[in-house]
């Protein structure tokens, strides 16, 4: 829950975080991730996305796991702050641009 009088993040500074881990994304992984980041609270989700990319036996290394476990954070706050429309927004933004990219 947000606090009181507190200042939301710029959307823009939102969104560029969001995508610097999950433009890299293959799509089906992408939607797990989106799923985290609808379903868990900010605060849950890096450890969560940690523990699933691991376990599913993603090929990346430890640093890229980090940054695809903070980028689905910020989506969800993304979503805490600007509502689902901008959520969806940024989603289909990330799939269109990680369709131009190398897949992890």
């Amino acid at each position: 829950m947000r606090m009181k009088g507190k200042k939301k993040r710029p959307f823009i500074d939102l969104e560029t975080k969001a995508m610097s881990g999950l433009r890299k994304v293959e799509s089906s992984n992408l939607e797990h991730l989106v799923d985290f980041a609808l379903t868990l609270a900010p605060s849950a989700i890096i450890e969560s996305v940690r523990k699933w990319l691991t376990s599913c036996g993603f090929a990346g290394n430890e640093a890229d796991v980090d940054v695809i476990a903070k980028s689905t954070r910020w989506l969800s706050i993304i979503l805490r702050d600007y509502g689902k429309e901008s959520f969806q927004a940024t989603v289909e933004e990330i799939k269109k641009v990680s369709q131009q990219r190398l897949f992890y």
